[in-house]
């Protein structure tokens, strides 16, 4: 799991059967199966609403100066990102 707030903070777990997971109102977070078999994952809301905004839409969404400051990178790497939602691809 990926977890990414304001400021630059983040972080990136690998969960084994049975763990548990904390994350603060507010965070964007990505999660990925990284082994062979199936992943169930239980979801709780404080708030009872579930809100998905995808990677892509928030990224188009954010101003270049927050998303360098988030990741930590110069402002021109986000020259060329799309400004619309758009399909990330995870290598393989």
């Amino acid at each position: 799991m990926s977890l990414f707030g304001s400021g630059g903070r983040g972080k990136v777990a690998e969960f084994k059967p049975g763990d548990v997971a904390y994350l603060p109102v507010g965070y964007g977070h990505a999660t990925r199966n990284v082994g062979k078999d199936d992943v169930e994952l239980v979801l709780t809301f404080n708030s009872g609403q579930y809100q998905e905004v995808s990677l892509s839409d928030w990224m188009a969404a954010s101003p270049r100066y927050t998303l360098a400051n988030k990741f930590g990178v110069n402002l021109a790497t986000f020259d060329n990102f799309p400004k619309g939602s758009s399909f990330i691809r995870m290598p393989t």
